[in-house]
């Protein structure tokens, strides 16, 4: 009897120069990196709130540099406007397209809604009041609700 070996079977070797190797891409930045050096605290600043909004604005850099913009995220925060820790700027987006606020956007060429988040010194025990900044709205008296105006 004759051992005949049967042939090896090759398998395929990922190409280490391939762009989507681990070793060509780059880390996400690192959250602390993207937070300003000073950033100015409200007089009326409390350290319990001053420290829980430290960790919420972590959390939030890192979610948004890990998460994709209209597929796992509709928001986004405003890295360069983090002069104030207690004020905070997102731009809201990919809206389901049966409501009438996405038609609206479409008919006057929104790309988003600007939105400034105001945290007070009881947060988070209180709630933060959030400011529409731009586009502006109907007033309610004018079939307001959602829907934008020209002005």
């Amino acid at each position: 009897m004759t051992d005949i070996a049967a042939p090896e079977a090759v398998l395929p070797t990922p190409d280490p120069t391939h762009e989507n190797s681990p070793d060509t891409m780059e880390p996400p930045p690192n959250p602390d990196a993207l937070l300003p050096q000073d950033q100015s605290l409200p007089s009326f600043a409390t350290s319990a709130a001053t420290k829980f909004l430290q960790r919420q604005l972590k959390q939030t850099i890192k979610t948004q540099l890990s998460t994709q913009l209209g597929n796992e995220r509709y928001w986004t925060l405003d890295l360069g406007k983090l002069d104030n820790l207690y004020i905070w700027h997102f731009t809201l987006r990919c809206f389901d397209p049966d409501i009438p606020l996405s038609k609206d956007m479409k008919d006057w060429k929104v790309d988003g809604i600007e939105v400034q988040v105001l945290f007070g010194p009881q947060h988070p025990n209180t709630p933060p009041f959030v400011r529409v900044i731009k586009p502006r709205f109907k007033q309610w008296m004018w079939g307001g609700g959602g829907h934008l105006s020209a002005g």
